[in-house]
């Protein structure tokens, strides 16, 4: 509909049960002639249906084909239950020249190069374009204990859905890799009004995901290739990862989806909200031991008052930020060295030149010692 209103014409290519053939007929008959643009196609269309891909390759031939693949983390998380996602590699093996667009939010570079051999697409041809967007201040990540007796926990659940119900939407979804938390918390606060991402979470979830991976691998490894056995040991790790996340209690969880996300080069060191809130606390967390913070000048002594609630400092540092006391910054670099891709992200260069004369001005609330 969005395309549409933008002046691009464009169409569904339903499978053959859902849409009749005469529709179809007159569908391909529209692209023929140029009266259609864009068309969305399943996986499944391009893998199996030889009428549809005769079609393509005429188009082909005629260099009107260019492919763009959204939720392109699809090809190796779903290929499992979606045998189509997996085989997408002949679009460069029948349409050898045609460009190929990949859209995802929630791919780690390993993951990359993974799609990319899974498409055949040679390193040399394939360009990254990373934004760091992994970082979403409107979305507050939560993760309680979920009761062992499953109909307590389910009460639980309806709960939260009855105290956020009015005017809000709701997504209730179970998953045991990384990639997919990281997909599902994304869907919280798309308009930038604040959301909340709960996971209920229990030790027992995480041997009931493993003997599910470690059956499959059993069976498996008797009739398939070892690149199936490999592609579920990575399963089993990334439920660990689940369970360090969920297990977490001194991180910062917005952090650690961004490491997670990082690739080598944004692995730097990243400063987070709660991390100067921690500081200028006089927090006693091993991070602030463990990277010296205590040294820092802003590091509040025994002799100095310190900012006891920890709400009070969140709202004078998101108010020094909305005051424009605070800098950010867009850095844009390279992937990595010699890559064609760019990365992207924010950071926290510091306060604005004369910002304790501005803050001085504005209000006598940054004052606090």
């Amino acid at each position: 509909r969005e395309l549409i209103k933008a002046g691009v014409p464009c169409i569904i290519l339903y499978a053959n049960l859902a849409q009749e053939a005469c529709v179809q007929e007159k569908i391909f008959e529209e692209i023929a002639c140029g009266l259609i643009k864009v068309l969305f196609v399943t996986p499944e269309k391009l893998v199996s249906n030889k009428g549809f891909c005769r079609f393509i390759t005429r188009l082909y031939e005629q260099q009107k084909v260019r492919f763009v693949i959204d939720e392109a983390h699809c090809i190796i998380a779903y290929q499992n239950f979606r045998e189509a996602w997996g085989r997408l590699g002949i679009l460069k093996q029948r349409w050898k020249l045609a460009p190929i667009m990949l859209l995802t939010a929630t791919c780690t570079q390993s993951e990359v190069d993974e799609i990319r051999a899974n498409l055949a697409i040679e390193e040399d041809n394939f360009a990254i374009i990373c934004s760091s967007t992994s970082h979403r201040p409107e979305i507050i990540f939560n993760v309680q204990e979920k009761k062992e007796i499953r109909d307590q926990y389910i009460n639980d659940i309806i709960d939260i859905i009855n105290a956020n119900l009015l005017g809000r939407i709701i997504i209730y979804c179970a998953t045991h890799f990384s990639s997919n938390l990281i997909q599902e918390a994304g869907r919280a606060g798309h308009d930038g009004n604040t959301a909340t991402n709960v996971i209920f979470y229990s030790k027992k979830d995480v041997c009931i995901n493993y003997s599910i991976v470690a059956e499959h691998r059993e069976i498996i490894s008797m009739i398939e290739e070892q690149r199936l056995i490999n592609k579920l040991d990575q399963a089993a790790t990334k439920i660990f990862e689940v369970f360090y996340y969920c297990n977490s209690r001194y991180e910062c969880r917005q952090q650690l989806i961004w490491q997670y996300q990082a690739w080598p080069d944004e692995r730097g060191e990243q400063i987070c909200p709660d991390d100067i809130i921690d500081v200028f606390r006089g927090g006693k967390t091993a991070k602030i031991k463990q990277k010296k913070w205590d040294n820092l000048p802003v590091y509040p002594t025994e002799k100095r008052k310190v900012l006891k609630m920890k709400e009070l400092v969140q709202f004078a540092l998101a108010d020094l930020v909305v005051c424009g006391l605070v800098q950010e910054k867009i850095i844009l670099r390279k992937t990595f060295e010699g890559s064609k891709g760019l990365s992207s992200s924010i950071v926290v260069i510091g306060v604005v030149p004369g910002a304790q004369a501005n803050a001085n001005m504005q209000t006598w609330y940054y004052f606090v010692k």
